[in-house]
């Protein structure tokens, strides 16, 4: 238990550390549409680079192993992460819109991305209707949040297999510790462009931070018994949420309008770039 609790410190601390840095940048729109197009990079990375393709090798995998009862196992994860995608949708259309109602915090004479001065903005990729700048930027920021908080409990759940498993321990400890602060700066930049006061992002930050290390504590102690199986599907549902974040949020947001498109594109291309890096490790 002692490895658990100093490793989940360090998720939580690295964690948070990424998350600040954004928060303690000047709140101009500019500045916050180029962090999101990093953060829509690294969502884009995680999905496409590392997420599916680990669901398509469990998949694969139990179908290799176990002849049909294996493909229909595979099959089951597959409808996992569709039901991430969809999951996510509705939280956000029956749930999160309640929170887009609320008055965003006072951000002074930048307004910055063109709402209210002339510009048509394209429909939203995945949304029907259209919601007003900031709340559709409050939208973007809590399904990032419900997204990213979702993958971080898989992480601890995965984490806790060290806590049997003393071989296992530096692996675990670098895939997970590796991906934290880029995580925590993804939710910081769009919880920052949520226009949410700073006292709430840094709540919302901690709270996230602690997600991972309570996910490993809680199944150490709660439920030491808990299948290894249970994460599969766990880990293809939070690769659904992580694909309608990036696909139907973060991309539509980062270029809903035409301004600065070639620094967002670097950007993006950052972001992935940076997502292979840490998760090739």
């Amino acid at each position: 238990m002692d490895w658990i609790l100093t490793t989940s410190l360090e998720v939580f601390l690295l964690t948070l550390i990424g998350g600040i840095v954004p928060v303690l940048l000047r709140r101009g729109a500019r500045l916050q549409h180029l962090l999101a197009s990093v953060a829509a990079g690294v969502f884009l990375g995680a999905v496409f680079l590392h997420l599916l393709p680990e669901v398509g090798e469990l998949a694969a995998g139990h179908a290799d192993h176990a002849g049909h009862a294996g493909h229909d196992h595979g099959g089951v994860i597959w409808i996992a992460l569709l039901a991430g995608v969809v999951a996510l949708f509705l939280v956000e259309q029956l749930l999160l819109r309640r929170f887009t109602d609320e008055p965003p915090a006072p951000h002074g004479h930048d307004h910055g991305h063109g709402h209210g001065h002339g510009h048509t903005e394209p429909e939203a990729l995945c949304h029907e209707d259209h919601l007003d700048g900031d709340a559709r930027h409050r939208m973007v920021g809590l399904a990032t949040m419900v997204g990213l908080s979702l993958h971080a409990f898989t992480d601890g759940l995965g984490l806790s297999a060290g806590h049997e498993a003393e071989g296992l321990r530096d692996a675990l400890t670098a895939a997970v510790l590796s991906h934290k602060a880029i995580g925590g700066f993804s939710l910081g930049a769009a919880l920052m462009l949520a226009r949410l006061e700073r006292r709430r992002v840094m709540t919302l930050l901690v709270i996230f931070a602690a997600v991972t290390p309570l996910g490993a504590i809680l199944r150490v102690a709660a439920f030491p018994d808990l299948s290894p199986e249970w994460l599969e599907p766990m880990t293809a549902f939070a690769a659904g949420t992580f694909l309608y974040v990036a696909l139907c949020d973060l991309l539509p947001e980062v270029f809903h309008e035409r301004r600065y498109g070639l620094a967002k594109l670097l950007l993006l291309l950052l972001g992935l770039g940076a997502s292979h890096l840490l998760h090739s490790l």
